[in-house]
């Protein structure tokens, strides 16, 4: 098995790499990541904000029964 595996590796080409990336692709991808990033950040900011408001809100004007 071994040596027939090494007569393979030797005999047999493998296919070129076909994915070759660019300096402009990994920009691409590394400006799509960090905003990604940036966006969901300011999600989580706002939703913690309106939270942080509807808290506010409660407190201050209670429910009268």
């Amino acid at each position: 098995m071994i040596a027939h595996a090494g007569m393979r590796e030797n005999t047999v080409q493998r296919e070129p790499k076909s994915v070759r990336y660019t300096i402009f692709g990994k920009a691409l991808f590394t400006f799509l990541l960090i905003l990604i990033l940036v966006i969901g950040f300011m999600v989580v900011q706002r939703v913690a904000e309106v939270k942080k408001a509807n808290a506010q809100h409660t407190l201050s004007n209670p429910t009268s029964k």
